[in-house]
Parts: structure tokens; C-alpha cells; sequence
């Protein structure tokens, strides 16, 4: 885009003003730095929908922390006659600045990772994380709208700049568009392939423009931009815009970074219901009176009530789920089906759910499909063995109890940097169902190095083992055996059993009675945790 055409786009308004001046909405708070991954990409590039996917995944596992740009440039995104173009002088700049040469690749906050600045895809995640430990020099808000009469897009932004860059600072912001449909080589659905977070306009220099700010000063930038139909015939839905905001030193590096949905008041879109599977499936076996999965809202009201059709173990049912799913959101929801912890379980168990309808109106979608065993029976006295690996500030370890999800037992957080091996003994409730979960914040899985979960009996014998644990996690499901009594009530003396809260106070002799919870039993010269 020639410098011409840009100013005639959009202009900026910058104004440096004393902290009592105004009241503000960026917080003076240090606060840990966002993550911008520029993802290169290509329509002709086969294995970038594993990129994409790597991204999305990202992104949904840490909304707060991750922004996404997808740069289509290169050889791999040149259209053919009668292909959309999603390429912009922009997006080849970035592309030609960073040396990218493979695709799908990216660079996150313009920062080497393994003394590597384009990365490879397996590792985006870490250097994400690496970026996120630390606290921004320079917080940032924006807030854009949209207006449908002038098609005009605001921008207002503000900072914080709790230490100045000694080379300097630059502001930039970005225009991305999701739901884009289009040609994508490896999508396995032809022009019908949906693009996220392309690149469509910068309101700046792709590097930002100059700041004047010291340290303790804020300062706050406004940017118009004149919204087009189509950008190269591509068109461009207002409702589906985010501006991507981020700060650099002149050394190019992504100091912070952040993203605002584009409001726009008075534009409606009409119901667009999407499902897909939760973000740890169904694998291996499973004990939840419900099946959880992703629900993606792309029109402006929200969805409150869906109806899924279902088929269980060759048995046709109707599932109806209720609560609300705001419009332009997804979020992840919970379908009731208490038949599949009932004693319709089978050693292996296939399950079948298709979203029929939403509020009411009909809905075309593919089916979900699972198999699995039933919740293994274990005793009720148990021990768990854990591997970390070097991020363990990234995984969470709890049981939950399958009745209603609830966590009632939590294990660690345990030290980061560090690999290390931790046990611990527990008792779970006799005839209940619990699940054992280990949850990774990053997608990274527990493999540097690799870790593993084991679950042993009281005598040792282990019963159940994973290793490593990959991805986003993992889960493992048990019954308690009914006739296998927790020791503080099948004691002979239970009057020799003591029952603790967490916090030291002493409680009785028995967990009957008490709230859900954990609760610690000392019996016969013996500790463990109850989970009640």
C-alpha cells in the first residue's frame, strides 16, 4: 500500500498527557507481557492447517495472553486465476523482514527462541510462554468501534510506560479478519476452508511509529480508518474485525501486545452455530453424565437452547442443552447425558452427537464421534506418582468428582524448571466415579523431558499409567469399588480415627456428614487425604 493511499485511509491523533489530566483505563500495574505470534501462511502451503490449528489451540488455551496475526505471503500464498488474493503489502514486508523462507512458520514477538527468530510450529508455545514470564515495560487498553453509517473504524488507545525503552518506542496496530472463506492447500474442503486472524490492513508502519513517552507517563494514540467493501475483492465483514495493538523498541522486538474485538453497534448477523470437540477428547475411557464440547456463536444474538441428536450404543436419543452462549463468542458447554454412566455401560461404548438445533431453528452440522471403555474399578485407598517435566508451572493436577465435575482434590502446583518425581496417597468415596485430570496451560503436553501419571493401589500395584502426557492433557477415569470401604469408616475402632480440615482443625471420627471437600484422616499411625 503506497504511503498516498494510507494517509487517505486512515489518519492518527497523538497526545501526550499528565496522568492527572484524564481519568484512564490502562492500569500503572505491572502486568505480564502479551504474546504476538505472526504466523506465516499460505493457501498453497499443505501443512499449514497443522499451523493453523497449533494457533487456535494456543489461543483458545490462553486468551489473555496470546494475540494472532496470519501474514499470507510468499510463494505459497500467490493466487491462481480466480482465487481470492489474501496477500498485503504489509504482511510481505513482515515476511521479507523476518527471513521466513519455510511455511508454515512464525516469529513470536519478534523475539529469537533457540537463538532461532523464524520457529517452527512445535515450538510456538514455548516461546509464547518464555515471553509471558515476564512483565511488559509498557501496558497498553484500546477499544475499537465501528460505525455502520460511515463505515468508519475508531481506535483509541492508551499507555502506560512503566520503564522507557532505551532505543525508544513505537506503537502499532494491526487489522485482522476472521471467518474468512476461502482456497486452503491441506484443508480438505476445498474454497469452503475457514481462515482466522488474516491480515488485512496496518493503521501504522509495521514496525509502529514513534512514541514520545518516559518512564511514568502514559500517552494515548486515535486512529480512523475508512472501512472498504472488499480489500483486493476479498470482502471485509466489519463484524468480524479485531485490531491487534502491540508496542516495539526500535530494534523491532514486541515489547506487549493485546487485542479488542471490533464493536459494531446496530449490525446484526443471523444465527451461525458451530460444535466441535472439547479441547481434551473423549479417549481411552470415560465417566461424565455429560459430553462437553466447543460451541462457537458467529451470529449477534446469543444462543441459549440447543438440541443435539445422539446415538449411544445403537440407541437414538435427544440431548437438550440450556444456558447462554453470548453472540460473536464460543465457549465450551456441558450436554447433559446421565445414560452414560448408567448401567447402559459396556466394556466399549460408541457415542454419536449431531447439533440439530439452536434457539429453536434448524442447524446443519457434522457429527461428533467417540469410543471408549467404562471407569475402571479401583480401590478406594489409592497413590498417585507424578513426572514433571521442566514446566511444571504450566500443568495442573486435580480429581474431580464425574456426578458434577467438581474438582475435590488437587495436587501441587509443583516447582518449575525442574523434572522431579512426587507421590502421594489419597482415599476416594466407595461407589463413586472420579476422574483423574492433568490439564497443560500451553498445549505443550509433559515430554521435556517426559513425564508421566501413575495410579497405584495401597500395596503398590500400579493399575494405570500415561506417559508422556501430550498436548493438552489427559484424563483417566475410575469407579470406586462399593465394597472397598474408606478406612476411617470401616475401621473396627473408629473411634481411633481422627478427621482433620485442611486448615488443622480437628473435625471427628468420620467424614459422614461433613461437606464435599478434602479432609485429612490419621488412623493407626497413618496420614492420607479423603476426598469426601
Amino acid at each position: 500500500m503506497s504511503k498516498a493511499y494510507k494517509f487517505l485511509l486512515f489518519s492518527m491523533l497523538t497526545l501526550s498527557i499528565p496522568a492527572f489530566a484524564k481519568d484512564w483505563n490502562v492500569t500503572t500495574e505491572p502486568s505480564p507481557a502479551g504474546a504476538l505470534l505472526e504466523e506465516y501462511t499460505g493457501i498453497w502451503c499443505g501443512n499449514c492447517p497443522d499451523g493453523h490449528r497449533k494457533a487456535a489451540n494456543l489461543l483458545l488455551l490462553q486468551p489473555e495472553k496470546m494475540n494472532m496475526i496470519a501474514v499470507h505471503g510468499g510463494y505459497y500464498a500467490v493466487p491462481r486465476k480466480d482465487q481470492p488474493d489474501f496477500r498485503t503489502d504489509e504482511g510481505e514486508a513482515i515476511i521479507e523482514a523476518a527471513g521466513a523462507t519455510s511455511f508454515p512458520s512464525g516469529s513470536v514477538n519478534r523475539k529469537p527462541f533457540n537463538r532461532e527468530f523464524v520457529i517452527d510450529r512445535s515450538n510456538w508455545g514455548f516461546a509464547a510462554r518464555a515471553v509471558t514470564m515476564e512483565n511488559a515495560p509498557v501496558n497498553l487498553w484500546a477499544n475499537a468501534v465501528y460505525d455502520k453509517d460511515t463505515r468508519k473504524l475508531t481506535v483509541d488507545v492508551e499507555g502506560y510506560c512503566i520503564e522507557a525503552p532505551a532505543d525508544g518506542l513505537k506503537l502499532a496496530a494491526a487489522i485482522v479478519q476472521n471467518n474468512v472463506r476461502g482456497p486452503q492447500s491441506g484443508g480438505q474442503v476445498g474454497d469452503d476452508y475457514i481462515h482466522q486472524h488474516m491480515l488485512r490492513a496496518f493503521l501504522t508502519d509495521i514496525d509502529g511509529d514513534a512514541v514520545e513517552v518516559a518512564s511514568g507517563e502514559y500517552f494515548e494514540k486515535q486512529f480512523t480508518y475508512d472501512v472498504p467493501e472488499a480489500i483486493k475483492e476479498v470482502p471485509v465483514n466489519p463484524l468480524e474485525l479485531e485490531v491487534v495493538v502491540f508496542v516495539t523498541g526500535t530494534d523491532r522486538a514486541v515489547l506487549n501486545a493485546m487485542t479488542s474485538h471490533v464493536r459494531c453497534d446496530g449490525l446484526t448477523a443471523p444465527l451461525n452455530v458451530k460444535v466441535e470437540k472439547y479441547r481434551l477428547d473423549i479417549a481411552g475411557n470415560y465417566g461424565f453424565p455429560y459430553v462437553e464440547v466447543r460451541m462457537t456463536n458467529r451470529g449477534t444474538d446469543p444462543v441459549t437452547t440447543a438440541t443435539f441428536e445422539c446415538t449411544f450404543n445403537d440407541v437414538d436419543s435427544e440431548l437438550v442443552w440450556e444456558g447462554n452462549v453470548p453472540g460473536l463468542s464460543a465457549a465450551d458447554i456441558k450436554v447433559p447425558a446421565p445414560f452414560l454412566v448408567s448401567d447402559a455401560l459396556e466394556e466399549d461404548n460408541s457415542l454419536r452427537i449431531r447439533l440439530i438445533s439452536a434457539n429453536g431453528q434448524e442447524v446443519e452440522s457434522e457429527n461428533l464421534r467417540y469410543t471408549y471403555s467404562r471407569p475402571k474399578i479401583v480401590p478406594a485407598n489409592l497413590k498417585i506418582g507424578i513426572r514433571t517435566d521442566d514446566y511444571a508451572a504450566d500443568n495442573t493436577y486435580r480429581i474431580l468428582e464425574c456426578s458434577d465435575g467438581i474438582p475435590v482434590m488437587e495436587f501441587g502446583p509443583f516447582e518449575d524448571g525442574v523434572s522431579k518425581v512426587y507421590e502421594e496417597e489419597f482415599s476416594l468415596q466407595p461407589g463413586k466415579t472420579y476422574c483423574f485430570e492433568i490439564i497443560d496451560s500451553w498445549g505443550n503436553g509433559i515430554n521435556a523431558p517426559r513425564g508421566y501419571f501413575r495410579l497405584y493401589d495401597s500395596e503398590g500395584e500400579q493399575l494405570a499409567q500415561k506417559m508422556p502426557v501430550e498436548g493438552n492433557g489427559y484424563r483417566y477415569f475410575v469407579t470406586i469399588d462399593p465394597q472397598s470401604a474408606v478406612e476411617s469408616i470401616a475401621a473396627e475402632n473408629p473411634e481411633a480415627a481422627e478427621v482433620w480440615s485442611l486448615d488443622g482443625v480437628r473435625l471427628g471420627n468420620s467424614v459422614e456428614g461433613l461437606p464435599k471437600g478434602i479432609y485429612i484422616l490419621r488412623q493407626g499411625g497413618k496420614t492420607l487425604k479423603i476426598a469426601r
